[in-house]
């Protein structure tokens, strides 16, 4: 049978829970189709540092490597510990990112498991490895990109890194034997500023000819529903702004849930972005307050006709603070 794995540089993990969870999502949904091996090394959690027992589990590892089974996905989470901050403690870091690698790829060949092709999630910090098994074994690889850091307008950008990175990242995309992008913008940029390659647009958003909305149901006003990570390109801010103006036309609304991940990679309370509105106007302090996590930082700035809003709202000691589940809120101006 044609064996496949999966190099992953994102994967939900016990660091985070969130990051790559599409990758996985996708992984799944392949191996309903096609026997599927996925492999995903990273750092300890520091809780979790210096362990070395293996679980075996259907759900998030806690403590030590991972290996989930599933019908058609066998997926392996291993981890290597991080060290000191500071160069070397990056060196070692990233040399332990390496060898974890070649202990695992050196099992499947004992097991005469080497796949027949690699299919590599996000170029950088996979793609080396894929290259490795390409110039080792001959094995070709495919890869998906996701990343948007090929534009020189996203914050985390290609081009602010070092000369090394480029390199290397332009290396992984030329020997790709095909792109796949989520987007043919993503496409086009990639080959006008960093590799001229063949790509095909795998898109990453939802098929609408498949799922669509259910018929609308008029329950007298507007709902508003966002899951997100609240990271920098899920564009927080616009989206404050935008149920901003919609509460202020007076529409009754609703804020029906907020989910929050960690911080490890890069993930952030919303907070920040509606005290920095706060403080440009663009939102009241009721507005503020209502959407915030941590009732007790904008409790200061309501009016004083709106004071007890506070306790009936979440906002209690700091020793009690606890995050909202579901936290509905309907108002009518």
């Amino acid at each position: 049978m044609f064996k496949l794995l999966w190099l992953a540089s994102w994967y939900p993990n016990e660091t985070d829970h969130f990051t790559g969870d599409f990758i996985q999502r996708q992984a799944k949904a392949v191996s309903r189709l096609h026997p599927l091996l996925l492999v995903f090394v990273g750092r300890h959690a520091e809780k979790n540092a210096g362990t070395a027992a293996s679980s075996k589990n259907t759900n998030l590892p806690q403590t030590g490597d991972a290996y989930t089974a599933e019908p058609g996905l066998e997926e392996h989470i291993l981890y290597f510990d991080a060290g000191r901050p500071g160069f070397t403690g990056n060196s070692g870091s990233l040399i332990r990112y390496f060898t974890t690698h070649f202990a695992f790829f050196r099992e499947l060949k004992n097991k005469k498991a080497l796949p027949d092709l690699v299919h590599v999630q996000v170029a950088m910090r996979s793609g080396m490895l894929a290259l490795y098994l390409k110039w080792r074994y001959g094995i070709p690889y495919v890869l998906t990109e996701h990343w948007s850091g090929y534009f020189r307008r996203a914050k985390d950008n290609l081009y602010d890194r070092s000369f090394l990175t480029r390199w290397i990242t332009k290396r992984i995309l030329h020997n790709a034997e095909i792109l796949l992008p989520v987007s043919d913008e993503l496409g086009n940029q990639i080959n006008r500023d960093w590799a001229k390659k063949h790509f095909l647009k795998i898109p990453n958003v939802v098929d609408t000819r498949l799922f669509y909305p259910a018929e609308k149901i008029n329950d007298g006003g507007f709902r508003f529903i966002h899951i997100s990570s609240m990271v920098y390109p899920k564009n927080t801010e616009a989206i404050i702004r935008s149920f901003a103006a919609i509460i202020r036309e007076g529409a009754t609304q609703k804020l029906q849930d907020v989910i929050v991940s960690g911080r490890a990679q890069g993930m952030q309370f919303m907070d920040d972005e509606i005290f920095a509105l706060l403080q440009k106007g663009i939102v009241s302090p009721h507005e503020a307050f209502m959407k915030a996590i941590d009732k007790n930082r904008f409790k200061q700035y309501l009016p004083a006709e709106e004071a007890a809003l506070g306790n009936a709202a979440g906002a209690v000691p700091d020793d009690e603070q606890k995050l909202p589940g579901n936290f509905v809120k309907q108002q009518r101006r």
